[in-house]
């Protein structure tokens, strides 16, 4: 009799065991979930040369367009893609391009294509903040 209590006691304390490892097993899922899930607002912007900064009499209107792509990875491990998440022109008339995003933890690329003809000015400055 002294022993079916007792060994019913140790099946009562696993059972304790197995539950406290799983209540600690799913709170260390729901962090990871909401750490993932944690957004940042950053604002991306590009911005090209004024038309102050060419001689009077040469073209000097320029267009260009920024896009923000991030990594989508396999869910086997396999090669990455990058996915569009937004995308915006703007000339050098108006000033600048720029997006204001909510953005998750991740990778992330930034394209900044030039549509201008007729005369061959490359640079720009890119512009990213983050809190």
């Amino acid at each position: 009799m002294l022993a079916q209590i007792d060994s019913s006691k140790r099946g009562q304390s696993n059972q304790r065991a197995s539950i406290k490892k799983a209540v600690k097993k799913q709170a260390a899922a729901a962090k990871k979930v909401e750490e993932d899930e944690r957004t940042i607002d950053a604002y991306i912007g590009a911005e090209l040369y004024s038309n102050r900064m060419f001689p009077f009499g040469c073209p000097s209107f320029q267009k260009a367009q920024v896009k923000l792509l991030k990594e989508d990875q396999d869910s086997k491990g396999g090669d990455s893609k990058y996915k569009l998440i937004d995308s915006t022109y703007f000339n050098n008339k108006e000033g600048f391009g720029y997006m204001l995003k909510k953005l998750t933890k991740g990778k992330y690329q930034i394209q900044v294509r030039k549509y201008s003809f007729g005369f061959d000015v490359f640079d720009f400055t890119a512009r990213i903040y983050a809190k």
